[in-house]
C-alpha cells in the first residue's frame, strides 16, 4: 500500500470553534490547560534529553502532554511544547519523528530545528508527515547548512488542530493453487476506515541517527 501524504486532499473537515467553556471532545483529550506558570519564551523552557532506546535499540512511545511544558505563544495563548537537546552531534544526521494514532485521535505536531539561540533553522508542519498504517512519520536530515542545530522542538500545528481526517488502510493476500497441470492464484483482502480528530495530545517517538550519504565511485579506464 502506498504511503499517503497528509494534505488538504486528505478528506479534511474543519470543525468550527464554539464560544463558552470548552467541552471534552468525544473520545479525545481535554482542551489544554496548564497546571502551572507558562514560560514567556523558549529560553525559559527546560530542554529534555532525547528518548533513550532500550537494550534492543527500540525507542519507546511517549505521551506528548506528559512531557510537555507550557509556553506563551506570540499571540498570548498557552500551548504545550517539548524541547529536546540535540547535544554535540556533528552533521550529517537524521531525525525521525513518529506520531501514533489511537482509536479516534492523533497528535498534530509541527517540528522545528533550532540553533543555540533558539532561532529556527528548519520547520516541518503536520502536512509534511507521511501517513501509513495508523502512524504519521517525518524524517528530516541535518546537514552542514544547519551546522548550528542544538534543539528539536515539537509543538501543536495550530492550523490542523480540531480538524478531522479519514485514514484508509488494508491488507491483501494471494493464494497460489496448482492441480499439477494447471496453476493459478486467488487474491483477496480487507480494508478499514478510521476517522481521526487531530489534537494537541497523543503518543510519539523521536529518534536521531548518524547519517552517512552514499558516494558514487566512478572508475576511469
Amino acid at each position: 500500500m502506498k504511503s499517503l501524504r497528509v494534505g488538504v486532499a486528505a478528506a479534511l473537515v474543519m470543525v468550527a470553534g464554539c464560544s463558552g467553556s470548552p467541552a471534552r471532545p468525544e473520545g479525545g483529550p481535554l482542551p489544554y490547560r496548564p497546571t502551572g506558570g507558562c514560560a514567556p519564551d523558549l529560553s525559559q523552557v527546560q530542554p529534555q534529553p532525547l528518548i533513550a532506546a532500550d537494550a534492543k535499540g527500540r525507542v519507546g512511545r511517549v505521551d506528548f502532554r506528559a512531557l510537555a511544558q507550557c509556553l506563551t505563544g506570540e499571540d498570548g495563548e498557552a500551548e504545550p511544547v517539548v524541547l529536546f537537546q540535540l547535544g554535540d552531534r556533528e552533521p550529517p544526521f537524521s531525525i525521525e519523528v513518529v506520531l501514533f494514532a489511537d482509536r479516534d485521535s492523533a497528535l498534530a505536531a509541527a517540528v522545528e530545528i533550532l540553533d543555540g539561540g533558539f532561532g529556527t533553522l528548519d520547520r516541518h508542519g503536520f502536512d509534511s508527515f507521511t501517513s501509513r498504517n495508523g502512524r504519521f512519520t517525518l524524517t528530516t536530515f541535518v546537514n552542514d547548512r544547519q551546522a548550528g542545530a542544538s534543539y528539536l522542538l515539537l509543538r501543536p500545528d495550530r492550523q490542523w488542530l480540531n480538524s478531522q481526517m479519514q485514514l484508509v488502510s488494508g491488507n491483501r493476500w494471494t493464494t497460489v493453487w496448482s492441480t499439477g497441470a494447471v496453476m493459478g492464484a486467488y487474491s483477496d483482502g480487507t480494508e478499514t476506515t478510521q476517522r481521526l480528530v487531530l489534537r494537541d495530545d497523543g503518543k510519539f517517538t523521536v529518534e536521531v541517527k548518524a547519517y552517512a550519504p552514499k558516494t558514487l565511485e566512478i572508475s576511469r579506464p
